[in-house]
């Protein structure tokens, strides 16, 4: 029901109406969106590591318990029918926050 009713019309469309109504809103961005918002960027949730060959940039948590660095490990790589074993598991690696340049 919500689906179709959003659909008829864009996201700023449905902001400006929301916030005139003095409803609390935001957008739902996609990764692209995010990794180039000012508020990721301020509140230093962009976090860079090494990928398969390349690097890798995502946002990181807003939760931080501590200075500790932030490791992170690959998903499993398994089909169907195949049993997970320790063998795809690749060492974990440790991931740094981009620092905010002002």
């Amino acid at each position: 029901m919500f689906r179709a009713r959003l659909a008829t019309n864009t996201r700023a469309h449905w902001l400006a109406r929301l916030e005139a109504q003095d409803l609390l809103c935001a957008p739902v961005r996609d990764l692209r969106e995010a990794l180039v918002d000012p508020q990721t960027l301020h509140n230093q949730l962009l976090m860079e590591g090494q990928g398969e060959g390349q690097p890798v940039k995502f946002i990181g948590s807003p939760i931080q318990m501590s200075a500790a660095m932030v490791t992170c490990c690959a998903a499993p790589r398994h089909g169907l029918g195949s049993t997970p074993t320790k063998s795809w598991r690749k060492p974990r690696q440790r991931w740094r926050r981009y620092e905010r340049r002002t």
